[in-house]
C-alpha cells in the first residue's frame, strides 16, 4: 500500500503517478510566487492526495534563508485540507519544504490544477526555487 494511502481496499479505482518540474524561480525576500506544477483530470469521483518537496539553493555568500510552501489550488476551501510549512538554514546550500495537500470528495471530470505558492520570508542573497517533486494519488470514494 502507498504511504499515505487512505483505503486498504484497492478494488476501487486508484491512481498514482510521480512527477517533478523544473522552476528555477528567484524570488525576492518578503515576496512569493506562485507555480502551476501539475494538471489531471479527475476520472472519478473521489480524493486527491499530493506528497511532495519544493526545492531551493541560495548564495553561498547568503547566511539565512527562510522559505515557506502552500498550496495556491483555486478549488473551494471547503474541499482541501492543506497547510503552509516553513523551513529555515543558514549560510547558504540547498533547502526543502515539505507539502501536503489533500482535495476531497471531488466530482468526476473535475479538472485539477495543482499550485504552489513559495514565499521568501528572509534572505541575504539570492533565492531560487529550482524544482518541486511528489506524487499524486487519485482515488475513487
Amino acid at each position: 500500500m502507498p504511504f499515505g494511502a487512505q483505503r486498504s481496499d484497492l478494488q476501487h479505482y486508484y491512481y498514482e503517478a510521480m512527477f517533478s518540474t523544473p522552476l528555477n524561480l528567484v524570488i525576492a525576500q518578503g515576496s512569493n510566487a506562485v507555480s502551476d506544477i501539475y494538471t489531471v483530470s479527475m476520472p472519478w469521483a473521489g480524493d486527491i492526495l499530493v506528497d511532495g518537496w519544493m526545492n531551493a539553493y541560495y548564495d553561498s555568500g547568503a547566511t539565512i534563508l527562510n522559505m515557506s510552501v502552500g498550496p495556491a489550488t483555486s478549488i473551494a476551501p471547503s474541499n482541501y485540507f492543506t497547510g503552509v510549512k516553513t523551513e529555515a538554514d543558514a549560510y547558504g546550500g540547498w533547502i526543502s519544504v515539505p507539502f501536503f495537500g489533500r482535495w476531497a470528495n471531488l466530482a468526476a471530470n473535475t479538472y485539477f490544477l495543482l499550485s504552489v505558492r513559495t514565499t521568501i520570508g528572509a534572505c541575504n542573497g539570492r533565492a531560487v526555487a529550482s524544482h518541486f517533486s511528489g506524487t499524486i494519488r487519485l482515488q475513487a470514494t
